[in-house]
């Protein structure tokens, strides 16, 4: 009796959290850039040309970092797949491949810290107050990334 009434009290909790998140993926029609928008609220609050124009090439590098991660990602995802199935293969070379992937990995965080670092640093105590919701989205969808979390499905895919 007890087991029973613990399975329908997690059913209820896993449907009550999990029911919110699902209804808000499903209701938005589509997810906003937060590239774009953190490009976008650069050039509505920056005035100077010349400093917009260092922080949206900050922004380039962190996107480009964006996407060389999820490279990254995904063929360490195919290589481990392919490692995985063939049951000869060493635990060596397993580790070897996860070793490469973490320093690769490392690197390439390194990379978008300096470039959200030297962002925050060109931004004007005024100016950053108004870019930091924008970055921190941007950064949010970056780490994601980091963790190999896929695309929320629903109807924008």
């Amino acid at each position: 009796m007890k087991a029973r009434l613990s399975r329908w009290l997690s059913r209820l909790l896993c449907a009550a959290l999990v029911l919110p998140l699902a209804l808000s993926c499903a209701s938005s029609k589509e997810k906003p850039d937060p590239v774009a928008n953190l490009r976008a609220g650069i050039s509505e609050v920056v005035a100077d040309p010349a400093r917009a124009a260092k922080m949206l090439a900050l922004v380039d590098e962190m996107e480009a970092v964006i996407t060389e991660l999820d490279q990254l990602i995904a063929d360490e995802r195919a290589s481990l797949i392919s490692l995985l199935r063939d049951y000869g293969t060493p635990r060596e070379e397993i580790e070897k491949s996860l070793a490469d992937f973490n320093g690769q990995h490392e690197s390439i965080a390194r990379r978008f810290l300096t470039a959200h670092a030297s962002l925050k640093a060109e931004a004007a105590p005024s100016e950053w107050q108004k870019l930091r919701k924008p970055e921190m989205e941007m950064v949010a969808f970056a780490s994601t990334k980091s963790i190999g979390q896929a695309k929320p499905a629903g109807k924008e895919n």
